[in-house]
C-alpha cells in the first residue's frame, strides 16, 4: 500500500531588500514570516565546492563533509522554520502521522529564481537529528505551479523505460557500453520480474529520439551523458550526438518540444552533471524546469556529479519503488536512504526532484493481467506494439544511415590521406632522382675536365726514353752520365761551400735491375737501368735528379755553419748522417749519396779503377733496397727526434657537486627573506642551478625547486657570489653546480630579524565575492587605498592557506593592478592537479594588496575558504 501525502506549501517571495516566506497550505493552517539567507555567497560557494568535488575512494559518513552538511542544513532549516513557521511544521507533521499519511514539503521558488540553486536537499532538523529528505514522511520537492493539471497515467506493468546514452567523441570519454551494462545489471531483477522493459535508442541523436517518440508508448525517459549550462544563453543543455558522432548541444526547451506530444511520458531522469542548475533570472532555463513546462509531470536531475556505483544504487532502488506503485517523491526518499552509507559519502543529496503534478503518484498501476486474445484491449496492445516496432525499425534505419555516412566519410578521409601520402612519396622520389641526375652530370663534367687536363699535359711532355742496361762504372758511357750529374750538382752548389764534389759513381740513377732482368735475352747481374747516353734529357728527369742533390748540399752547408768539435770527435759521421735526410727529400730515387771525406780544396779525389764486379759490389751499399735502409745511411748512435705529443684540450664546462664547489666560495651575499613570504609564513628550501663563469663570477642562476616567492630572492643573492676559478689542464673552465638555500621562519624569530609590526594600513578590503568557483577560482573584492604608492605599482592577490596558515605551494596566482583609489579588484588562483601530486586542504584565503616590485604587503585580510587544491 503506497503512502498518501498532505501538502506543506512554502512560497518564498521578495519583500524589498529581504525575503518573505508564506505558508500557503498546510494541515494546521497558514502563516507568514521573514526569511534571511543565513550565509554569504562566499560561504555558499565554499560549501558547494567542498560537497561537489569528485568523490574520494575511501569515505566515512562521519567525515568532515557530513558535519559541514549538517551545519549548512541546520542553518538553512533555522532560517526558514522559525517562530510561527516551526510551530506550523511540527503540528502538520503530527497531524499527518496521526492520519497515517506523510507531509510533502513543496518549495515554490518561481518568484525568486536566485534561490533555486540552493541545495535545499540538505535541510536538517537538529532537534530530530535527521535530514528531512531522507525520510519518506517528509520529502522535499521543488514545485513549479503551472496551470494545466496532469493526472496519473493508468498503466499496467511492465513500465517501459527508454534509455539514451550519449558519448560524443570530442568530449570527455564516456564508457557508453559500460553505462548500459551497469543499468541493465541494476534493473535486471525488475526486468526479469516483469516490472520494467528496457529499451536503448540505437543512436543518441535528436532525430532518433523524435522518430522513437512517434512510435509505441514509453513511460520514462532516462538520459546518461554530459550536461551543462550555457552562461550566454542562460539555459541548460544536454550534449547529444550528431550524425558524425560529435557533440550536439540540446537545450531543455528543444528537448521538451520533442517529448511534448508523447502523452504516456510521466518521468524524465537526467544523469548528467549540472542537469539541475538554473539561471538566476529564468526559473525555466534549466533542462529540468524546461521539461516541466513542456508537460512532463516530474523530472529528476543531478545537482552534483554522481559516481558510477552511486548512480547504479539510485537507479535500482528508485525504479523498484516506482514499480511498487509508490509516489515519485517517496521513491526518491527510498533511494536516498540506500545511498546514506559510508561508501557513498554525501551523494544521497545529489538527486533533485522537480514536480508540477499536484500528486506524487505518476502511475495508476492496474493489476498485471495479460489481455485476452481477440479482445479490443489486445488489439490496441498489438497495434501499440506494432507501432513501437515500426518506430524502432525507423530509428534503427536512421542510425544505420548515420553509421554508413560516417563510415563513408572516414573512408573518403582515409583515401584522401593515402593519395596525399602517395603523392608526397612520388614527389620525394622525383626529387631524389633529380638530385641523383644532377650529381651524375656534375661528376661527368668533372671527369671530362680532368681528362682534358691530362691530354693537355701529355701534349706538353715528350716521350719517355727507352731504358737500356748501363755497363760497369768504368765504361765511357757511365763516366759521361756521371759527369752530367756532377755538372748539374755543380750548378746548384753555393759559392764558398766546403762540401766536396760528388763523385761520378754516386750520381747514378735510381733503380737497380734485378738479377733476373735481361738485355737482348741475356741476364746481366747487378746492372742499373738508365736512359740511353747521348739522348735528349727531359726537364722532369733533371728535376728528379736535382731536387735530392740540392737537399744534400743544403744539409752539408748546415753542417759547416755550426761548430766542428763534434765532427773532429766523430771522424766525419755528420755528413754521413745527412744521407737519410737526402733520401727523405726524394724517395722516388731510392738511392742515398754518401758524403766524401772532408778536404780543404774543391777538387774530387781520383778514383781507383775497379773491375765491373767490384764496381757493382761497391755501389750496392749506396742503393736502398725495398723495405731496408742502407747500413751506411745512419750512424750507430743516431736517435730520431721524437714528435711532440698534441696538447690535451681542456673542457669548456664541468659539473661539480654542490659541497665541493661550496668550498671555493670567495665571497657571498646572504639571501634576503621576502616580506611577502614572512607575512604569509612561507618557508622551505630553494635549489638553484648555477653556472659559474671562468673568472669565478656567477653567470646564471635558475630555480630547480622551491616556492616562487622565495626563489627570486635566492637568485638575486647568489648572482652576487664569487668563486675561485676552476682550472682544467692549466686553463680556467666554466662550472655547473647546484646551490641550496634554506628559508626558516624559526631562524627569523631566533635572530630577531623579523620585520617590525606594520603601521596602520592605508587601505581597506571589503567582502570577497567568487563569481567563478571552478579552476581557476576567480574572486572580486572591493578596496580603498589612501597611501602614497603609485597605484600602478600595487596589485591585489589571493593566496590559499592551509590549516596552519601556511601558503599552499604549486598554485598559479593571478593579480589585478589597481586602477583607482577605490573600486573592485579581481584575482585568480589556479591549481594543477596531477597523478603525482596529492591534493591539499585549504582552510583560508589571504587577500592582500602588495607592491608588485617587492611583494611588500600594504594591507591584508584573511577569510575562511574551504577547498581542496
Amino acid at each position: 500500500m503506497s503512502l498518501k501525502y498532505d501538502d506543506f506549501d512554502l512560497q518564498i517571495e521578495r519583500a524589498g531588500e529581504k525575503y518573505r516566506v508564506r505558508l500557503l497550505n498546510a494541515p494546521t493552517g497558514q502563516a507568514t514570516g521573514e526569511f534571511v539567507l543565513p550565509f554569504s555567497d562566499i560561504e555558499l560557494g565554499n560549501f558547494l565546492s567542498r560537497i561537489g568535488q569528485v568523490r574520494r575512494s575511501m569515505r566515512r559518513v562521519d567525515m568532515p563533509e557530513l558535519h559541514a552538511a549538517k551545519e549548512f542544513g541546520g542553518r538553512l532549516f533555522s532560517a526558514i522554520f522559525c517562530g510561527e513557521m516551526i510551530a506550523q511544521l511540527r503540528g502538520s507533521i503530527e497531524q499527518s502521522i496521526n492520519s497515517d499519511r506523510g507531509l510533502r514539503i513543496r518549495l515554490r521558488l518561481t518568484d525568486v529564481p536566485e534561490l533555486a540553486d540552493l541545495p535545499w536537499e540538505f535541510l536538517y532538523d537538529q532537534s530530530q537529528n535527521h535530514f528531512l529528505t531522507t525520510s519518506t514522511e517528509t520529502p522535499v520537492v521543488r514545485f513549479l505551479d503551472l496551470p494545466q493539471r496532469i493526472a496519473p497515467l493508468r498503466a499496467t506493468l511492465p513500465l517501459r523505460l527508454l534509455v539514451m546514452i550519449a558519448g560524443p567523441r570530442n568530449l570527455k570519454r564516456l564508457d557508453a557500453e559500460g553505462e548500459w551494462e551497469r543499468l541493465q545489471d541494476a534493473l535486471g531483477d525488475l526486468v526479469k520480474g516483469g516490472h520494467l522493459v528496457l529499451e536503448r535508442l540505437p543512436s543518441a541523436t535528436l532525430d532518433a529520439l523524435r522518430l522513437r517518440a512517434r512510435g509505441a508508448p514509453f513511460h520514462i525517459f532516462h538520459f546518461i551523458g554530459h550536461g551543462g549550462f550555457d552562461n550566454v544563453a542562460e539555459d541548460g543543455v544536454l550534449q547529444f550526438e550528431d550524425e558524425a558522432g560529435m557533440s550536439y548541444p540540446v537545450r531543455g526547451e528543444m528537448l521538451g518540444l520533442q517529448l511534448h506530444d508523447h502523452r504516456s511520458l510521466r518521468l524524465a531522469v537526467l544523469n548528467a552533471c549540472e542537469g539541475a542548475r538554473s539561471s538566476r533570472k529564468d526559473p525555466f532555463s534549466g533542462v529540468a524546469q524546461s521539461l516541466l513546462q513542456q508537460r512532463v509531470p516530474a523530472v529528476i536531475a543531478m545537482q552534483f556529479e554522481i559516481s558510477d556505483i552511486a548512480a547504479k544504487v539510485f537507479a535500482r532502488e528508485f525504479y523498484r519503488a516506482i514499480a511498487e506503485g509508490n509516489p515519485v517523491d517517496a521513491a526518491v526518499c527510498e533511494s536516498r536512504k540506500a545511498l546514506f552509507k559510508e561508501e557513498y559519502g554525501q551523494e544521497w543529496a545529489t538527486p533533485v526532484l522537480y514536480m508540477r503534478s499536484q500528486e506524487g503518484a505518476l502511475f495508476d498501476l492496474q493489476p498485471g493481467t495479460a489481455p485476452e486474445i481477440g479482445s479490443g484491449q489486445h488489439a490496441v496492445a498489438a497495434a501499440e506494439r506494432e507501432s513501437g516496432e515500426r518506430a524502432a525499425a525507423e530509428a534503427a534505419e536512421v542510425a544505420e544511415k548515420a553509421r554508413r555516412d560516417r563510415a563513408a566519410q572516414e573512408e573518403a578521409a582515409r583515401q584522401a590521406e593515402t593519395a596525399r601520402q602517395a603523392e608526397a612519396a612520388r614527389q620525394a622520389e622525383a626529387n631524389r632522382q633529380a638530385a641523383t641526375s644532377a650529381q651524375v652530370e656534375i661528376a661527368r663534367n668533372e671527369e671530362i675536365k680532368r681528362r682534358a687536363k691530362l691530354a693537355q699535359a701529355a701534349a706538353r711532355v715528350p716521350s719517355v726514353p727507352e731504358t737500356v742496361v748501363i755497363p760497369p762504372t768504368d765504361s765511357p758511357a757511365a763516366i759521361e752520365s756521371a759527369d752530367l750529374a756532377a755538372a748539374l750538382v755543380g750548378n746548384t752548389r753555393q759559392p764558398g761551400s766546403t762540401a766536396t764534389r760528388t763523385s761520378a759513381s754516386t750520381a747514378r740513377p735510381a733503380r737497380r735491375v734485378p738479377a733476373e732482368a735481361t738485355a737482348g735475352g741475356q741476364a746481366v747481374s747487378g746492372s742499373i737501368v738508365q736512359p740511353r747516353p747521348g739522348l735528349h734529357i727531359p726537364a722532369w728527369l733533371v728535376l728528379l735528379i736535382a731536387v735530392p742533390l740540392i737537399g744534400v748540399v743544403l744539409a752539408l752547408s748546415w753542417h759547416h755553419l755550426r761548430g766542428h768539435d763534434e765532427d773532429h770527435a766523430t771522424g766525419g759521421t755528420t755528413a754521413q748522417s745527412a744521407a737519410p735526410a737526402a733520401a727523405s727529400v726524394a724517395p722516388s730515387t731510392a738511392s742515398v749519396v754518401p758524403a766524401a771525406p772532408q778536404h780543404n780544396d774543391a777538387v774530387p779525389p781520383k778514383s781507383e779503377p775497379t773491375s765491373p764486379v767490384g764496381a757493382a759490389n761497391d755501389a750496392a751499399p749506396a742503393l736502398a733496397s725495398p723495405g731496408k735502409a742502407p747500413a751506411s745511411a745512419e750512424p750507430a748512435n743516431f736517435k730520431p727526434t721524437p714528435k711532440p705529443a698534441p696538447a690535451a684540450l681542456a673542457p669548456e664546462r664541468v659539473k661539480i657537486p654542490s659541497a665541493e664547489q661550496a668550498a671555493k666560495i670567495v665571497s657571498r651575499v646572504n639571501p634576503a627573506y621576502p616580506m611577502l613570504a614572512r607575512q604569509a609564513h612561507i618557508s622551505g628550501s630553494v635549489e638553484l642551478r648555477v653556472i659559474v663563469a671562468k673568472d669565478g663570477s656567477v653567470k646564471s642562476a635558475t630555480p630547480i625547486s622551491g616556492h616562487p616567492v622565495l626563489a627570486q630572492a635566492a637568485i638575486d643573492a647568489v648572482k652576487q657570489w664569487r668563486y675561485q676559478p676552476t682550472m682544467r689542464n692549466g686553463k680556467p673552465v666554466e662550472v655547473e653546480t647546484t646551490v641550496p638555500v634554506d628559508y626558516a621562519l624559526k631562524n627569523l624569530d631566533a635572530t630577531s630579524t623579523a620585520p617590525p609590526a606594520p603601521a596602520a594600513a592605508p587601505c581597506t578590503l571589503g567582502a570577497v565575492v567568487f563569481p567563478d568557483q571552478g579552476n581557476p577560482l576567480v574572486g572580486n573584492v572591493p578596496y580603498t587605498y589612501t597611501g602614497g604608492h603609485d597605484l600602478q605599482s600595487l596589485a591585489v592577490r589571493g593566496i590559499p592557506l592551509n590549516a596552519g596558515k601556511q601558503a599552499i605551494p604549486g598554485l598559479t596566482i593571478g593579480q589585478y593592478t589597481l586602477r583607482g583609489s577605490n573600486g573592485t579588484a579581481s584575482f585568480s588562483v589556479e591549481s594543477h592537479p596531477s597523478m603525482g601530486h596529492a591534493a591539499e586542504d585549504g582552510e583560508y584565503l589571504l587577500i592582500v594588496i602588495v607592491v608588485k616590485s617587492t611583494s611588500e604587503i600594504v594591507c591584508r585580510e584573511t577569510v575562511e575558504f574551504h577547498r581542496k587544491w
